[in-house]
């Protein structure tokens, strides 16, 4: 099955400096399911802004449904459906 996302050592760097994702590399399959976890701060939101084309990467390659750069409109076009989620752990378990 082909890849929908394929992310190669793809790093988002800011104006400001701050290095928002760095070196990412990973696979998703069309028609698979994916959760992406991490800390706050840790890249989960620019991720998902660099694959809706809301933000270019300053290094690395990102391919979307087989394009490289695609305008947004046209990767909604083309099918992206994308679902985002926040699910909080219950407090006692934050405390562990």
């Amino acid at each position: 099955m082909p890849a929908a996302i394929a992310c190669t050592a793809v790093s988002k760097r800011y104006a400001n400096g701050v290095l928002g994702l760095d070196e990412v590399t990973l696979e998703v399959l069309e028609g698979s399911a994916m959760a992406l976890l991490g800390q706050n701060g840790a890249g989960k939101s620019t991720l998902l802004k660099l694959v809706l084309r809301l933000l270019r990467p300053s290094a690395g390659r990102l391919v979307v449904l087989g394009e490289e750069r695609v305008p947004l409109v046209v990767a909604y076009a083309a099918g992206i459906r994308l679902v985002v989620g926040r699910r909080f752990a219950a407090r006692d378990l934050l405390l562990a």
